[in-house]
């Protein structure tokens, strides 16, 4: 019996002291168990709050350029759609000319080297036609007033025959039949049958008004009808005409002033300019592909 339980004390024994090598570990405080959840928060990664921002941070810095193309593609976009809503008439060279029958009936008879544009829309809410050159209109009475548009002046009719001139080196109207009515700036004049304006581009704010004369206008009736014309309107009229190329030796030349009618054929370039070589005093000389003004 004594054996046996010193059997048993030494296994109590070995036990007690295998337990006593171990280190006792006090339970943590509260303020201990804290401060660990604190630092383990502090150390473990946020859940992706900050991709939202740097994304947004991304797309504020974008807003500028944004910005500016939108912009852009406005004003690239306004011209492209009003070329495609636009139609455009051309006229080559020659005494001829172009005619055109628009919608509403009216004819417009374009001059060489002369064009007229107008929206597609035209007679279903304007009839509003922008010239470059000069034409000469038999409009037909319609809903709107017919509307010429260039860059010297507007000139509005209801129903009527008249030219219209507006080239670089001037601005010329002239009624055939009814009225017009021209607009420039705040300035408004009617003019009737056998009225004449025109506009010299070194005196824009000055309008000069006369009568028309017989066979007006003379390009329509193959005439070149000169009031004090200058050498160089004329012979640019007859570049247009007869697709030739005219140079001047002086260019005190162009200011020469020539009064009288120049008849116009299609094979009568030759007698035209020795019309020109009478009135003027100046002789031409062909030389390669240019007329020279001697």
């Amino acid at each position: 019996m004594l054996i046996r339980m010193l059997k048993i004390n030494k296994k109590e024994q070995s036990l007690w002291n295998l337990c006593s090598k171990i280190e006792k570990r006090t339970a943590p405080s509260k303020q201990e168990v804290w401060m660990r959840l604190e630092q383990q928060m502090d150390i473990s990664p946020e859940p992706n709050k900050t991709s939202p921002v740097i994304i947004s941070n991304k797309i504020k810095s974008l807003f500028p350029r944004l910005t500016v193309a939108l912009f852009m593609m406005i004003i690239f976009a306004i011209p492209i759609l009003k070329m495609i809503n636009t139609v455009n008439i051309h006229s080559g060279t020659g005494l001829n000319g172009e005619i055109v029958t628009l919608s509403d009936g009216t004819q417009v008879h374009l001059n060489a080297e002369s064009s007229i544009s107008f929206s597609k829309d035209y007679n279903s809410s304007n009839r509003t036609i922008a010239l470059s050159g000069e034409a000469f209109f038999d409009v037909k009475k319609g809903p709107y007033p017919f509307i010429v548009s260039t860059e010297y002046a507007k000139i509005v009719v209801l129903g009527t025959k008249f030219n219209v001139r507006s080239r670089i080196d001037g601005f010329e109207t002239g009624v055939n039949e009814g009225l017009v009515r021209l607009e420039k700036d705040t300035e408004v004049i009617i003019l009737g049958e056998g009225d004449q304006i025109e506009i010299n581009p070194k005196k824009p704010n000055l309008m000069l008004q006369s009568e028309t004369t017989n066979f007006y206008p003379g390009w329509k009736n193959h005439k070149i009808i000169c009031n004090n014309f200058s050498l160089e309107r004329i012979c640019k009229e007859l570049e247009r005409l007869y697709a030739i190329n005219i140079k001047f030796l002086e260019s005190d030349q162009k200011e020469t002033l020539i009064s009288g009618t120049l008849h116009l054929e299609p094979n009568n370039l030759e007698s035209v300019l020795r019309s020109i070589s009478l009135l003027s005093k100046r002789q031409f000389k062909l030389q390669g592909e240019f007329y020279i003004l001697l």
